[in-house]
């Protein structure tokens, strides 16, 4: 078939939405399909940028000439879903979060009470259930995503995970007393809670803290003050064996965003069969993290989130029997079945 997979994309970034569909077009073809990338930059720092980047979706052109035509277009990430074609499947990362769950965030530029944001909201959201009414089928790339597009506009969706970045070379070499944390270094994604969790671990460890992002030099002068610099560093971006090496070595994975949509860090750690410490908050991550099962899931505070730590840390028996589980958990994960399921309606709209 000839596809078109399609995502916005933030200027200067490459997160998990980029590493999501990049791997989504090698894939398809692997498997012999024709595919094009279809990407429009979208900027959201004002209420007009938003508009824009959205009216650039909403009025795109798919080409309609036979030999041109798409046989199908996959959508993910706001608002590359509002694009017009048929048939379209969405494989939702997320929606436009500022109008929905993060509405109330104090960090939030869009105030519900403002005119001009309220009628704004509202645009958003009919032109929502408009586009999404228009898909031949509706995915979630977690539960958590799943239950706000019910929450907020009581659409149902399926549940599929995406497969990690490097999947299938995920391993299991050593257990050292070492603490890893892979993410972004934002404020989302809360490296300070962690950092100050690591100053009440009274067993011996390492920390290793691979990514980058805006808050680094801030986290590297907190490590400081908490008198860590032996014990925590930082590597920036690694390259791929780097970091699946990392996986492979450590004895625990801390990860503590706040309400993430999946998160890729817990299904990598289970793939390299390593525990996982995460918080109540976490969103995504609660889908495979099992309280003293698969790993620890703490109240969002250092001394709870050092409790998991020290705990995986002072048992190497129990480590193992937590990342073991956690395998068991997502070791369904694949892009075989992610494919068969997204490419299943089209298939059927056919016959």
């Amino acid at each position: 078939m000839k596809i078109v997979v399609a995502w916005p994309h933030v200027l200067f970034e490459h997160g998990g939405t980029e590493l999501l569909n990049e791997r989504l077009i090698k894939e398809l073809r692997a498997r012999s399909h024709t595919v094009e990338s279809y990407v429009i930059p979208f900027a959201f720092d004002t209420v007009d940028e938003v508009i824009y980047s959205s009216l650039l979706w909403e009025y795109a052109q798919i080409p309609s000439l036979s030999f041109r035509r798409p046989d199908f277009v996959i959508t993910s990430k706001f608002p590359s879903y509002w694009i017009h074609f048929r048939p379209k499947v969405i494989w939702l990362i997320h929606q436009f979060r500022q109008i929905y769950d993060l509405l109330e965030h104090p960090e939030n530029f869009i105030h519900p009470y403002h005119p001009q944001h309220f009628d704004f909201i509202r645009w958003i959201v009919e032109r929502d259930r408009m586009h999404f009414s228009e898909a031949e089928a509706i995915y979630s790339i977690s539960n958590n995503t799943r239950n706000r597009l019910q929450k907020y506009l009581d659409i149902e969706s399926h549940v599929l995970y995406p497969p990690p970045p490097y999947y299938g070379q995920y391993r299991c070499d050593d257990w050292i007393p070492e603490v890893l944390i892979v993410q972004r270094l934002d404020a989302m994604k809360r490296t300070d809670l962690i950092l100050r969790a690591l100053r009440h671990v009274r067993v011996p460890f390492h920390c290793t803290v691979i990514g980058k992002g805006p808050e680094r030099e801030s986290l590297e002068k907190l490590v400081h003050e908490l008198g860590l610099g032996d014990h925590v560093t930082f590597k920036g971006f690694v390259p791929e064996e780097e970091l699946v090496s990392a996986y492979a070595r450590c004895q625990c994975v801390v990860y503590a965003p706040f309400d993430e949509d999946y998160g890729y860090v817990p299904v990598e750690a289970y793939m390299s069969k390593k525990p996982v410490i995460t918080t109540t908050d976490s969103g995504g991550p609660l889908d495979f993290v099992v309280h003293e099962q698969t790993g620890w899931v703490a109240e969002p505070e250092p001394e709870a989130l050092a409790q998991g730590i020290e705990v995986c840390l002072s048992s190497i028996e129990t480590a193992k029997k937590w990342g073991n589980e956690g395998y068991q958990r997502v070791k369904h994960i694949s892009w075989d079945h992610v494919i068969r399921q997204l490419l299943s309606h089209r298939k059927a709209s056919n016959d």
